[in-house]
């Protein structure tokens, strides 16, 4: 079993603890997903090295409307304009990244999961040497007893997706000495693994 799950749990935990309270009305979730994504790609660095890793956010050409967290691109591939904008013949993998996974009622969750899958077929489309498009959740809620099964909803429906842990164990805020204990519970068992095998085989 891989230690690599935690350790991506506890930076991000760690970085996250040290963030002021937003003021009533808004919100830190932006900046709380970009630091999962960088966390994330300094962790995939290792497994992927024939490419280069992008951080987003960026878009590539010919489908500008979508906005993609994290891309695998060609070693030496070129920005356009010195924008984080890359040609589709560039783009290896891509990645939709979140946080806390989906939420809402059962029709609303339906509509964000097959926003996702609409924007993998559009970019399998357009980027000739797309290998894969993947879904990667830190957390994703699985009920303990009754309600929607988020996490079984998303495999259903995007077959490239990865969810670390359990949303309804982990909180936002955990004490980094019972972070571990916590987590070891929480997780999804062979998940992190299943991930890094799909990696290899770009």
């Amino acid at each position: 079993m891989s230690q690599e799950p935690y350790d991506i749990l506890k930076e991000y935990y760690g970085i996250t603890s040290q963030l002021e309270k937003p003021p009533s009305g808004k919100s830190n979730k932006g900046f709380r997903g970009h630091v999962f994504c960088k966390i994330l790609a300094d962790h995939i660095s290792k497994y992927v090295r024939k490419y280069d890793i992008v951080l987003g956010p960026l878009w590539i050409k010919g489908i500008e409307w979508i906005e993609w967290d994290l891309a695998l691109v060609r070693k030496g591939a070129k920005q356009i304009n010195g924008l984080n904008w890359y040609s589709p013949e560039d783009i290896i993998a891509l990645f939709e990244c979140k946080v806390h996974g989906i939420y809402g009622s059962e029709g609303e969750i339906q509509e964000v999961l097959g926003r996702i899958k609409g924007n993998f077929d559009e970019a399998k489309r357009i980027c000739k040497n797309l290998k894969r498009c993947f879904y990667v959740s830190l957390k994703e809620a699985r009920p303990i007893r009754r309600g929607i099964d988020y996490y079984e909803e998303t495999k259903k429906v995007i077959k490239d997706s990865y969810i670390f842990f359990n949303s309804r164990l982990l909180g936002d805020s955990i004490r980094m000495d019972e972070l571990e204990e916590i987590a070891r519970k929480a997780e999804f068992k062979g998940e992190f693994e299943r991930f890094i095998e799909a990696l290899l085989q770009l």
